[in-house]
């Protein structure tokens, strides 16, 4: 509560008082009429009195019968004897009598009723009304708000002679319900009545201070404290009582302010403040509770009625203004800031007489006379114009309004509700707040950066359109301000970041993120803002950064950097922004303006900073009040200057900080862009700059960073596009230039793939910066060159390996370009507009490749090697190679050929002189080597003579050897050697040994007639050979590459079969290197031979030792840069495994899947890792691998067609059937199916290995498109991530279409699983659903012609496989159902075009003939068949080909035949299958999900389906009759088995109850499913349901059966009997009887609650007589009735779904039934009470849950009835010393004494605390709870111990619970309420057993 109580609450008088504890009235009656019902008088006038009541218990009363039964009640009144002053049966006559005053009743009724009132009246005298004044007061009390003309008078009349002449206190308990009473004929304030009514009001006003006064004295006040109280809860409470109530506040409220007063002149009050609050009048208003006089005004400002919102709003400007003592001094600061925001609140409605009272309330009384003209349009600078020169009223609002408002609209910006709309409001209310400059100038300076950080906030939390929808609102506020108020606020974020040190670098840096999301999110492109404040903002920015940067060192911190990231990003954000036309406009500021001397950056800063600053905090930003302190030249100049020094001090930090030279770079290149000159910076002093830095770095052990020397270059290509001075004038040019160069020479390893494309660019641009001087060439011949004196083989290789990389991007971007033309996009801020053009490698890097050829005659082996492999496969080299082949041929002839007749002595003698052996073998072989690659006859036919032996050497070689044998012979022994003695000879020396031993063979092996090797037998040699060198520590490249050429043509020529002519031989030689990396190059690919594969039967198998070669060299790390020459080393001996291809693929598979995998996670974790991470050129070695792994699979997939080929050849033709062949076939089949066939066995392997194939395809195909989106990638590394991406995707693609094109329907069922694990298990999954659908539709062998019936063949071989052929059966290794099959055949149906329909229509419709022609086998599948063909039917109306009639009605016959297949084909399963849950739904939240869906999921069941897809049957079926056979087949079969289920309703989920909801749904259906809802509805178990289900199943279904015949609910009523007694006490088996009359009963009840819950409001009124006859005739019932009182639970049910359906009009009738019965319940709580049997414990209970729900929902009529229940008053408290209860619910709780209330209340009842005020915003919670819980468990518990711990608890804090419900003003629960009270009526335990 808002205030300190003016007077402590009295604590509840202890049980021993003085005076003794008043007896309740149900009590205290019977004492009272004990003594008269002696009297024989007494006992004929009660009889009397109760005959004429008898009457009244007629059915179907009419008007005239009221008249006469109030007649006959009157005449028996008059009779009354002489000394009798007693009056029976008054409560009888009292509920009478208030039945009389309903508003269905004419006037005359009424006018009846009255005059037997008065007559009562006059009867019991004022003494007996006082006492029974809560029996007659709550009938008389709705009448004028429905009273006519003509029976007014007579009721004032009656209300001031007897009710208004009682005491005050016996008004003070009603005060609140007679001022509601008397409200309603206030609001005409020009009818007669008003005066006579207002004086009315005044009277019971001075009843209650007399009162007052003489309990507390004369000197405590006026005593109208506790009237007022009163009057301010009934305007909170009662909607439809505020207009009366403010026309009584409009003339009697005090005016809380003093006259002196009233006329601000100087904005402060006048007076004495503590005088104005000791004022007897407005201290009464606001004592003991100042905070319901606020809630009194913000609930009628917050009113819908536009009238009484304007009406408030004047009662705030007359009596309660800003500068009010009230507001200032006794209101506390939530309370005032409920009150402002409530007003704040009605500009939201845009009307301008609100607006305008507003105006003046916030403005002052003298708001109205200013002239607006002479002043200045923003107030934001008033303290600069002083404080007499501003206006009054904004003096007036600055100290009275702006901080409460502030705070106002701060809490609804940090309210707890995170709906848009919420979100949005502040921003549209601050937008018409605006509409007033003295307000909107004070008020969005201070909330505009808060608003700014709030909407900064829900982005983070809101999704996408929720963000959408607040972001229009705030930017129609955001383009409401004035720019100078904006880039003010703005200004001071960024200064604030960067120079206030005292708040923490997390804050900081959020304020400058909060900068950059202003910019970037609303409108900043005004020409306001472009032109004047941009530049002046950028120019702040980069001053402060460089202070920050000049004073901290933001390497150290992360925070600190990232604050000047941020800040570099904001002013590099501005730059882009600005147009070019800013720093060409003339007007830009004054000639005359301030100038800043600009000679260098750091001089005149701090008068930069302190004018800047001074223009935006001084003047707001206002160029109406001052110029902008810099002209436009000189602006431009210093952000030059600034920009261009603080990028050049990033160079040093950006090593750290890689975005910071990124944003300066693009700052400084805009700026360039955007600048006619740039005379401010000084070209050769910044380039000195860059080049220092730069080269201070590259001698740094850590590289620079790539960012950093892109960055570099951006700006020296924008800074020389602006120079108009010749380049070769600077003479720091070229070093720069050489210097960036080798920056980004560093990055082009081919390790490092992640910059390549983006460094070939920049070299690019640098050449062509000055040409002349071919800096490029000479930095990079520098390079290569450099390392050779050194003598580092290593790094010199490295070298060359760049250059590679450099001449084939240079070449591809000149090829793709020549191609396209060069028609590039200009880029402003990345590259000048004089784009220099691509590098061309044949003129730029001429003088490099020379060095790259010299490089060849050098002994750097390895280098060599890998110059001569890469000269193989280099492109558009045609002048090149020919130079290159002119000096071969030049260097040929000088090589020293040995005579072909020397001696062998002669020659061992020769090779073995020198001391150095090795070296001269090295010699002699080297010499021997180029002479066999002269390839010239006489050569050949040297090598084809004999020579003799020597003895000792005849061991090596056959005795008819030639000297081809003796060389080969010779080398292998060398080869031997070298490997034998690896210990003992040098590395280098021994690498090249075996490097020209095998190079020596290798051209043997090359000439025409090599057979004569063979007789050597040199492969087990070669491989022992290769195994030894495979397991040595140290590997040579090129020794492994010629190991493997000579292996290769070695086994090629030793295996070849005779067939193979000698070219073959030659081709297969010649062919040594891998096609795929070529074809990537753009050349075309020729598929892998499945020649290969024919059928070597005969021939011989390959050396042992080669599979583990294999497996070996493929899976070292090593091998990588080779990994070609081992791919297609496997490639050529492929033939060789023809015979054993099966046994070996396998591990050959698993291999390459293996190496594929991790060399694929190297590469996507090097380009998502900002550091370096080392792997060996990934991205060519999956290509490799994945060519090697195609040409093994295609290899093994044609033997496996040669070998079924074989085996289905062999079988012979099918027998002719017979009789007796089918018996015996049947009889053997199970032993022939026990085995399985060689070809089989091979398929299966096959199979296993295509399947591991296409995953690895997948996760590679899904890359950088599907799968890794989530992966944060470097944004500087993103052409070179497409570029490699690209690669890797289209050769995993070819691949995967190679498979499709062979095995489609194995290949489709291993994506199907990769779909199904993705859906069972989101995480560790290879891709996305989307991605595999997307895949099927971008392969060429997946196209729906071929798809679909694969499909369908995957279907049948799981569930009819007889039916198919065996080469269309699947071999089933994919654990996948028919269920998945079929859910994945619908998501590719509906990807489909409707074009597509075309191709696979006959398919379809063939399929689904065949599997309607044997359903059973097909029975799980069914339900997904019926989606698909839904799924069919929507894309045929999308189209036009073929005979669409004649399709539409096959597809109709087919659908009406699939949906009875679907019911029936399960007609032998049990209920419980048909509706079986999924299987991993365990809520009826998971439940209700899975029935939601449109496509079923896997364990689905048909009744998920079917209530799924039914609503899109008209699709299909386009005839009404097939509808309705369609819903008929689907009640018979799915609908009627559940209800007639035994387990009803166990069995009942929530998807068959919206299934019924859809069959509703068919109009020509009705006589379907109207038995099925009757049939629920009338279940005797219906009430055992789950309540889960209700709301979302069973309501909505009952709802549109209830639709159908308008008399369900007189049906339902017309069930229920009336009570009857007779023959039931003795008669036999009437406890039973009365039992089953009680359920019947109850469940009739429950059965009426839950219809009046299913229809929509206010739909039974019609009904409404009928439902309260019926009501009346249950009340009756007693213990030993039929029905008894059992039935008094479900009464109180229906009166709680009346209250909660029907509109509180509609409720007149009621209310004297259930005051009558609920006191007669809570009466039935204290022992020995009359009605204590005939209430139990569920009884009371419910009836407590009705009184809770009533003082909760507080409707208008009851609302005058609540007092005789609760103290409704301030008195609930702060206690009067005298206060004795007078509500029956405060009555029994004091008679019953509080107990250990508090002890349980706490466990049993809901927490009050829901309706506290919230501290923050001060407005009570959302939601008003009800006390009692939904549930109360009171099984087994007898009714004191129900009394002991749940109705004493709930007693005791009902009426505080009730008054802080009122005074939080939160929205009751509805929904809460209707949850509670279906629980209610489904909790069959407490049903009559």
């Amino acid at each position: 509560m808002s205030a300190a109580p003016h007077r402590q609450r009295s604590p509840s008088p202890p049980s021993g008082r003085d005076s003794p504890v008043p007896a309740s009235r149900a009590s205290r009656r019977p004492l009272e009429d004990g003594t008269a019902s002696k009297d024989k008088g007494y006992r004929r006038y009660a009889s009397a009195i109760e005959r004429a009541l008898a009457f009244f218990n007629s059915t179907r009363l009419e008007w005239p019968d009221y008249i006469s039964c109030l007649g006959r009640l009157l005449k028996a009144l008059q009779s009354h004897p002489a000394q009798v002053d007693v009056l029976p049966h008054k409560a009888a006559i009292a509920n009478r009598l208030s039945q009389c005053l309903s508003p269905s009743l004419p006037s005359g009724v009424h006018q009846k009723a009255i005059e037997v009132y008065g007559f009562v009246f006059d009867l019991i005298g004022r003494h007996s009304l006082t006492r029974d004044l809560p029996d007659f007061l709550p009938g008389l009390a709705p009448v004028l708000s429905f009273a006519s003309l003509s029976i007014r008078p007579s009721f004032l009349s009656l209300l001031e002679s007897h009710i208004l002449a009682l005491s005050g206190q016996a008004l003070r308990p009603a005060t609140r319900a007679l001022i509601l009473a008397l409200s309603p004929a206030l609001e005409d304030e020009t009818s007669e009545d008003f005066d006579r009514i207002l004086q009315d009001v005044d009277r019971i006003k001075a009843s209650i201070r007399v009162q007052e006064m003489g309990d507390q004295g004369k000197s405590s006040g006026s005593g109208d404290q506790f009237f007022w109280q009163c009057l301010f809860q009934a305007a909170i409470s009662s909607k439809s009582r505020r207009p009366g109530i403010l026309a009584y506040l409009s003339r009697r409220l005090p005016r809380l302010v003093p006259e002196s007063s009233e006329s601000m002149s100087d904005g402060h009050v006048d007076g004495d403040v503590g005088d104005i609050l000791n004022n007897t009048a407005i201290a009464s208003v606001v004592s003991p509770e100042p905070g319901l006089l606020v809630r009194c005004f913000a609930s009628g400002l917050e009113d819908e009625q536009l009238l009484l919102q304007r009406g408030y709003l004047d009662l705030l400007l007359t009596h309660l203004p800003l500068h009010s003592p009230v507001i200032t001094k006794r209101l506390n600061s939530l309370d005032l800031q409920r009150l402002v925001t409530a007003a704040m609140n009605v500009v939201a409605r845009r009307d301008m007489s609100l607006n305008r009272r507003l105006w003046s309330w916030f403005l002052g009384p003298d708001s109205d006379d200013e002239d607006e003209s002479s002043y200045p349009i923003s107030p934001t600078n008033t303290e600069s114009l002083g404080q007499e020169s501003a206006p009054k009223s904004v003096a007036y609002f600055e100290s009275y309004g702006v901080d409460v408002l502030t705070k106002s609209v701060l809490a609804q910006l940090t309210s707890t509700d995170n709906t848009s709309s919420a979100k949005a409001k502040p921003y549209r209310i601050c937008l018409s707040l605006m509409d007033r400059w003295e307000v909107g100038g004070l008020l969005i300076p201070r909330v505009f950066v808060p608003a700014m950080q709030h909407l900064l906030q829900y982005k983070q939390s809101a999704s996408t359109s929720e963000f959408r929808e607040v972001v229009r609102s705030a930017s129609s506020f955001f383009d409401g301000i004035d720019s100078g108020v904006i880039w003010s606020q703005i200004v001071d974020i960024v200064h604030t970041s960067l120079s206030d040190s005292s708040l923490s670098p997390d804050i900081r840096c959020r304020k400058m993120e909060l900068a950059r999301f202003v910019v970037s999110t609303f409108n900043v492109r005004e020409e306001e803002m472009l032109a004047f404040h941009m530049p002046l903002a950028c120019l702040l920015a980069l001053d402060l950064i460089h202070r920050y940067v000049s004073l901290s060192n933001p390497t150290t911190s992360t925070c600190e950097s990232e604050i000047i990231v941020e800040a570099t990003g904001f002013a590099e954000q501005l730059v882009g922004l600005m147009p070019e036309r800013v720093h060409l406009n003339a007007s830009f500021g004054d000639a005359s303006s301030a100038h800043i001397d600009g000679g260098g950056v750091g001089k005149g800063d701090e008068e930069i900073l302190k004018q800047i600053k001074s223009f935006y905090h001084d003047h707001s930003g206002n160029l109406a009040s001052s110029p902008p302190p810099f002209s436009s030249q000189k602006t431009a100049e210093l952000l030059l200057q600034y920009s261009a020094a603080l990028f050049v001090q990033s160079l040093d930090i950006g090593s750290k900080i890689s975005n910071i030279p990124d944003n300066l770079s693009k700052t400084v290149s805009n700026l360039l862009l955007k600048t006619p000159e740039c005379d401010a910076l000084e070209f050769e002093k910044l380039v000195a700059s860059f080049e220092r830095s730069i080269s201070s770095q590259n001698k740094a052990p850590a590289r620079v960073s790539f960012s950093t020397l892109y960055a570099v270059n951006i700006v020296l290509m924008n800074l020389i596009s602006k120079q108009s001075q010749p380049r070769e004038a600077f003479q720091e040019l070229n070093m720069l230039i050489a210097s960036l160069i080798e920056g980004f020479w560093s990055f082009l390893a081919p390790t490092s793939p992640e910059h390549h494309v983006e460094a070939v660019r920049a070299l690019s641009q640098l050449d062509e910066i000055l040409p002349e001087d071919r800096i490029l060439e000479s930095t990079v011949s520098k390079s290569l060159a450099s390392q050779a004196s050194i003598g580092i083989s290593g790094k010199r290789l490295q070298e060359f390996r760049r250059f590679t990389v450099l001449w084939t991007h240079a070449n591809q971007t000149a090829n793709s370009n020549a191609k396209k033309g060069k028609n590039r996009r200009e880029t402003a801020v990345l590259v000048s507009k004089d784009s220099p053009e691509d590098l061309n490698p044949e003129s730029a890097l001429s003088r490099p490749f020379l060095v790259l050829l010299d490089v060849l005659d050098e002994d750097e082996s390895e280098i060599r090697f890998f110059l001569t492999n890469w000269l193989k496969n280099v492109h558009s080299m045609d002048a090149v190679i020919t130079s290159l082949l002119e000096k071969l041929l030049q260097a040929e002839n000088k090589i020293a050929r040995p005579a072909s007749n020397i001696s062998n002595d002669d020659v061992r003698n020769f090779k073995y002189e020198n001391e150095d052996r090795t070296s001269e073998c090295l010699y002699y072989l080297k010499h021997l080597l180029n002479v066999l690659r002269l390839s010239s006859d006489s050569v050949a036919a040297a090598l084809t003579a004999h020579i003799e032996i020597d003895d000792s050497h005849s061991i090596l070689f056959p005795e008819d050897a030639n000297l081809e044998v003796v060389v080969a012979g010779i080398c292998l022994k060398m080869l031997q050697s070298s490997v034998q003695l690896r210990n003992w000879m040098d590395a280098q020396e021994r690498a090249a040994l075996q490097r020209i031993s095998l190079l020596i063979l290798q051209q043997l092996l090359t000439y025409p007639d090599p057979h004569p090797l063979k007789a050597l037998d040199m492969e087990d040699s070669l491989l022992d050979i290769l195994s030894e060198i495979l397991n040595e520590d140290i590997r040579e490249p090129s020794v492994f590459v010629s190991l493997l050429q000579t292996t290769l043509a070695y086994l090629t020529l030793k295996y070849s079969t005779p067939i193979m002519s000698q070219r073959q031989l030659t081709r297969h030689r010649k062919t040594s290197s891998i096609d795929a990396v070529k074809r990537q190059s753009g050349r075309n690919e020729a598929p892998p031979s499945e020649a290969n594969s024919s059928n070597p039967s005969h021939s011989p198998e390959p050396p042992k030792k080669l599979f583990q070669c294999l497996q070996v060299g493929l899976s070292t790390r090593s091998s990588r840069f080779i990994l070609d020459h081992w791919v297609n080393f496997l490639i050529e001996v492929l033939p060789l495994y023809s015979s054993t291809i099966f046994q070996n693929m396998i591990p050959f598979v698993d291999t390459f899947c293996k190496e594929i995998k991790y060399d694929f996670g190297q590469l996507k974790a090097k380009f998502a890792s900002k550091n370096d991470i080392d792997c060996q050129a990934p991205e060519s070695t999956i290509l490799y691998l994945l060519s090697g792994l195609e040409h093994v699979l295609m290899a093994a997939h044609g033997q496996l067609n040669v070998e079924e080929s074989t085996e289905a050849a062999t079988k012979g033709p099918e027998p002719a059937p017979s009789l007796f062949g089918n018996i015996t076939s049947g009889v053997f089949s199970y032993e022939a199916g026990k085995g399985r066939s060689s070809a089989a066995n091979s398929r299966l392997t096959v199979i296993l290995c295509l399947q591991d194939a296409i995953r690895v395809c997948l996760s590679i195909w899904a890359w950088g498109s599907y799968g890794q989106s989530g992966v944060d990638y470097d944004a500087s590394s993103s052409s070179s991530f497409a570029y490699v991406s690209a690669r890797l995707r289209s050769r995993s693609r070819r691949l995967l279409d190679r498979l499709f094109n062979n095995e489609a329907l194995e290949c489709l069922e291993t994506l199907v699983l990769e779909w199904k694990r993705h859906r069972e298990h989101s995480e560790n999954i290879l891709v996305s659903n989307a991605s595999v659908i997307k895949l099927l539709h971008v392969l060429d062998g997946s196209r729906p012609k071929r798809t679909m019936p694969a499909l369908f063949n995957a279907i049948y071989s799981r569930t009819s496989p007889q039916a198919l052929d065996s080469n269309q059966k699947s071999s089933l290794t994919c654990d996948i159902s028919d269920i998945d099959l079929g859910e994945f055949l619908i998501l590719y149906t509906e990807s489909l075009d409707d074009d597509a329909m075309d191709e696979i229509w006959m398919d379809c419709m063939a399929f689904l003939k065949d599997v309607l022609a044997s359903p059973l086998s097909q029975s799980h599948v069914l339900p997904s068949l019926l989606v698909l063909l839904l799924t069919l039917a929507e894309k045929v109306e999308n189209t036009n080909f073929g005979e669409q009639r004649k399709m539409r009605k096959d597809l109709s016959d087919l659908f009406l035949r699939l949906v009875t297949a679907t019911l029936t084909s399960r007609s032998t399963t049990s209920v419980q299958e048909l509706t079986q849950p999924p299987q991993n739904a365990t809520t009826e939240k998971e439940l209700s999900k899975h029935a939601s869906i449109s496509i079923p999921v896997s364990g689905s069941s048909v009744i998920d389906v079917l209530a799924a897809v039914l609503p899109r049957f008209q699709t299909a079926l386009s005839e009404s009759d097939k509808l309705v056979n369609s819903a008929s087949v689907i009640s018979s079969h799915a609908l009627v088995p559940v209800h007639h289920s035994k387990s009803f309703p166990e069995n009942l989920r929530l998807s068959w109850l919206q299934l019924l909801q859809n069959v509703m749904k068919i109009p020509q259906a009705t006589k379907t499913w109207k038995k099925d809802a009757a049939e629920v509805f009338n279940h005797g178990k219906l009430f055992s349901m789950s309540v889960d289900l209700v709301e979302p199943g069973l309501i909505p279904a009952i709802r549109q059966w209830a639709l159908t015949d308008k008399d369900r609910l007189p049906e339902v009523l017309g069930r229920i009997a009336s009570p009857t007694s007779a023959g039931m006490m003795f008669a036999v088996g009437a406890t039973a009887a009365r039992t089953e009359a009680d359920k019947k009963a109850q469940l009739n009840m429950r059965r009426v609650a839950l219809l009046i819950m299913s229809l929509e409001d206010d739909s039974t009124v019609p009904h409404s007589s009928a439902l309260e006859e019926k009501i009346t005739e249950l009340l009756q019932a007693h213990p030993t009735s039929s029905p008894s009182s059992s039935t008094r639970p479900e009464i109180f049910m229906v009166l709680r779904a009346v209250v909660l359906k029907n509109s509180s009009i509609h409720l007149a009738s009621l209310w004297p039934v259930i005051t009558a019965e609920l006191q007669k319940a809570l009466t039935s709580a204290v022992p020995k009470a009359k009605e204590y049997d005939t209430y139990g414990t569920h009884s009371l209970l419910q009836a407590c849950k009705l009184l809770d729900l009533l003082i909760l929902l507080q409707p208008d009529d009851f609302q005058m009835h609540e007092w005789l229940f609760i103290t409704d008053t301030i008195d609930t408290v702060y206690r009067p010393e005298s206060w004795e209860p007078v509500g029956l619910v405060d009555d029994i709780a004091e008679q019953l004494g509080p107990g250990s209330s508090s002890h349980h209340t706490r466990g049993i009842l809901n927490d009050a605390s829901s309706v506290v005020p919230d501290a923050q915003s001060g407005i009570g919670s959302n939601m008003k709870k009800s006390l009692l819980p939904g549930k109360v468990d009171t099984t087994g518990m007898a009714k004191e111990e129900f009394v002991r711990k749940v109705l004493i608890p709930f007693f005791n804090q009902l009426s505080i619970h009730s008054f802080e419900s009122t005074y939080s003003m939160g929205v009751a629960d509805w929904e809460g309420c209707k949850r509670a009270l279906l629980e209610d009526v489904f909790d069959d335990s407490t049903l009559v057993s």
